[in-house]
């Protein structure tokens, strides 16, 4: 998997061969050596979607018949915008979903698309060295080198490639639209079955799943240098109570980060959006989730948070709110989890809430959102959420334990 080894994994779509598709095959035992791949087509997918990838559907054509080949496949490379492979790579999310694929996938208790070919080429060992030596400095100072680390980071000469099942006869959400009640508490079942299967097990204990409290000094500088741009972006439908809140995280945002990555902890999807829920056509009580490149481990109310307040239809999210952590917590208690209250989890969604702000502002200031819909994805999701965070107050943070801290590491 982690060998740069012929034939070459393909930088982006244009790059894409049969050769590699051969051998990613070949290796799943999909086809055999006396059959090839005789030429494909690639159709692009997810315009403005894949914020750091890029995304298209391989439709292939094989020299001789193979029963159980697939005919059409999605294939994933990085982003070919600088900025967003830099922050791709910077923040392993091309490795986090070769590496899920490979290791968690079967573990997750919940539809994920087949996979046909996972691989990578090995991080060279100056990488490895120069990422240590990174996470051990002041975060102010890593800022300082920001513009560096992240063109450096684009520049890297690692590969990534994927190929997943094309699950066409699904009904993808659409989180410009918004999901109803019915829809989000599915996705939300679905989310709390691979929250519960991981909650505090030994499976998070892998070198390249980062705990989301990961270098928190380098975060809340990014956050730092994010907020400003932030909040001229969206002056117009940011309550100035929203203001204030970013403003307390410009000071304690570390320990925010600290409660995310250390509290009951489980497998935080990191992107539960509708655009990555896919639904059964003929029952939508059933969901497949895909985009797993955001994964790492902390408590999994980031992911509740995130997704209800950015994706639910805003004309009913307020009057449905309550009722959708609630059933998020009785399936977490259904599968297993105990000794959590729903008091309990109610407060870890605000906190969650929080968080969604200090990572919604970081992202902003970092992405090219050029494309139309990747902006409209990011304009809803901030108008949904304002109201809701404009009722978290610094005073509850505190309550909470949400201070100041002075870490340089983790």
């Amino acid at each position: 998997m982690e060998s740069a080894a012929t034939p070459a994994i393909p930088a982006h779509l244009g790059e894409m061969t049969r050769t590699w598709l051969d051998a990613q095959l070949r290796a799943g035992g999909f086809i055999d050596e006396r059959n090839s791949v005789a030429g494909f087509e690639v159709e692009p997918l997810g315009d403005g979607e894949g914020f750091v990838g890029e995304l298209g559907r391989l439709r292939l054509q094989y020299e001789r018949d193979a029963a159980g080949a697939p005919e059409t496949v999605i294939a994933k490379t990085p982003s070919r915008l600088d900025a967003n492979r830099g922050l791709g790579v910077m923040m392993g999310a091309y490795e986090n979903e070769i590496r899920f694929y490979k290791e968690l996938r079967s573990k997750v208790g919940v539809p994920v698309p087949a996979c046909f070919g996972a691989t990578l080429t090995t991080e060279p060992r100056a990488s490895i060295v120069a990422n240590r030596v990174m996470g051990q400095l002041p975060g102010d100072i890593t800022m300082r080198l920001l513009d560096k680390l992240t063109a450096a980071a684009a520049r890297s000469p690692r590969r990534f490639g994927l190929l997943i099942e094309d699950m066409h006869d699904a009904v993808p959400g659409d989180q410009v639209a918004g999901a109803s009640f019915d829809d989000a508490a599915t996705a939300l079942r679905a989310l709390a079955t691979v929250h519960a299967r991981f909650w505090d097990s030994p499976h998070l204990r892998r070198s390249w799943l980062r705990p989301m409290d990961t270098n928190r000094g380098f975060t809340q500088a990014l956050f730092r240098r994010a907020w400003p741009t932030f909040v001229e972006r969206y002056r117009q439908v940011l309550p100035p109570e929203v203001v204030t809140l970013g403003n307390y995280l410009v000071d304690h945002g570390e320990g925010l980060l600290g409660w995310s990555g250390t509290t009951r902890r489980t497998l935080t999807h990191g992107d539960f959006r509708l655009d990555n829920i896919l639904y059964n056509r003929d029952d939508r009580g059933h969901v497949t989730i895909i985009d797993w490149q955001g994964i790492g481990s902390g408590n999994g109310l980031t992911d509740v948070a995130y997704f209800l307040r950015t994706n639910v239809k805003p004309e009913i999210a307020d009057s449905v709110e309550d009722d959708l952590v609630a059933v998020y917590h009785e399936a977490l208690c259904a599968h297993g989890v105990r000794g959590y209250s729903l008091e309990q989890c109610r407060a870890d969604y605000r906190l969650g809430l929080a968080a969604l702000l200090h990572r919604g502002a970081l992202l902003v200031g970092l992405l090219d959102l050029s494309h139309e819909r990747g902006q409209a994805i990011v304009d809803r999701a901030i108008e949904r959420s304002s109201p809701k965070l404009a009722e978290i107050t610094p005073a509850e943070l505190q309550a909470q334990g949400i201070r100041a801290t002075r870490a340089t590491g983790r």
